[in-house]
């Protein structure tokens, strides 16, 4: 049976056809590695003074709950999907990790401007 796994720190709700799928947070988040830096340290853009993250493009996104990684969660359990965050699916690149699409075309916002639902997923392959 195909199920959900929602390795975020937050509660996804996809929008659909007029109903609503809550996914609660497994508990378990899945995080990338990342590196801030100053980008004063690069000289062809210094002139920017620019902060930038930098995603390693690794397969070992850990998570700080137990020792696991994208390799790991891939032949755990052959029958989940994992919702993850936009980084991690990047980096995932198979169709197994998904990442709530935050596009305007797909991001339902309160009066506030907060994301309240999603319509799509990304896969990034």
């Amino acid at each position: 049976m195909i199920k959900l796994v929602n390795l975020t720190p937050h509660t996804i709700v996809h929008s659909c056809d007029g109903f609503d799928t809550v996914i609660e947070p497994s508990g378990e988040v899945l995080r990338v590695e990342y590196e801030d830096l100053l980008m004063f340290n690069r000289p062809d853009i210094s002139e920017l003074n620019l902060n930038l993250v930098e995603y390693r493009a690794s397969k070992q996104c850990v998570s700080r709950e137990t020792e696991c990684n994208i390799d790991f969660l891939l032949e755990k359990d052959r029958d989940a999907f994992y919702i993850v965050s936009n980084p991690v699916a990047k980096i995932a690149r198979s169709r197994r990790f998904i990442a709530p699409d935050t596009s305007p075309e797909s991001a339902i916002r309160d009066e506030a401007g907060n994301i309240v639902a999603v319509k799509r997923f990304c896969i990034y392959t």
